[in-house]
């Protein structure tokens, strides 16, 4: 049945509005969202500062071990490791995830993989990194971000398990991500976990959760920005599903 045959016969162009008007409603409840209804439920979806799991974590940041540089596999009932999968969710991850009707999505996800990262180097880094710099000095917005970790060609015979330790021991490296970004690379962050990012060629779908300190003009859109520098991106937790 057509959209018009449910109309009143008004005249010709008070049909015509009224057709567009019911179709902006339907494609809004029930088509592909608009390039600006999109962004709003981006928005929607972003993980908060103040969220209890990221204040937490904050608060720990100063007093890991001098020695830190690594990784701590969670428990996968534990309830950080379940705050964790819960953000993932909350933000849009496994969105596209094929479940049977009646299915809960985080029963369809199933076994996931949640490290802990703990760096007392990169945190001090960070953390020493004013928001509001004095006069003259540039002007930082700390978001809660979504990197996508993939094994790549280059990657050559590395796992995704020695990927995701060695971002953990080092930080994220710039220069990576030269291709399609600044001339001096960037680090890829978006506010919520893109699936396009995270799903690597051995079918893994891998994301670490982090801080960052950006400028305005490094997002790239109102969803994605480049970070050209490695201190002002700080990993939280890494997680990975199939």
């Amino acid at each position: 049945m057509s959209i018009s045959c449910c109309l009143p016969m008004w005249s010709t162009s008070s049909s015509m509005v009224a057709v567009k008007n019911v179709k902006k409603v339907l494609s809004q409840t029930m088509g592909s969202p608009s390039p600006e209804r999109a962004r709003s439920m981006s928005r929607q979806r972003k993980v908060s500062l103040t969220n209890p799991l990221i204040q937490e974590t904050l608060l720990r940041l100063p007093s890991l071990r001098e020695d830190s540089a690594g990784t701590v596999l969670l428990s996968s009932n534990s309830q950080e490791a379940e705050a964790v999968v819960s953000l993932y969710l909350q933000s849009g991850g496994a969105a596209r995830l094929r479940r049977p009707p009646g299915v809960d999505l985080r029963e369809a996800l199933g076994g996931v993989v949640v490290q802990r990262f703990e760096n007392k180097h990169l945190s001090q880094q960070y953390l020493a990194i004013e928001v509001d710099a004095e006069r003259g000095g540039p002007r930082f917005k700390e978001d809660v971000v979504w990197h996508g970790t993939r094994l790549k060609r280059s990657d050559g015979d590395a796992t995704l398990a020695h990927k995701l330790q060695s971002i953990a021991e080092h930080g994220f490296d710039p220069s990576r991500c030269i291709k399609g970004a600044h001339a001096e690379g960037g680090i890829w962050v978006a506010s919520c976990p893109m699936e396009s990012f995270g799903v690597g060629g051995d079918g893994l779908v891998a994301f670490i959760i982090c801080l960052a300190k950006t400028t305005f003009n490094e997002w790239v859109d109102t969803s994605c920005a480049r970070v050209l520098q490695r201190e002002r991106v700080l990993p939280l937790y890494s997680l990975v599903h199939v």
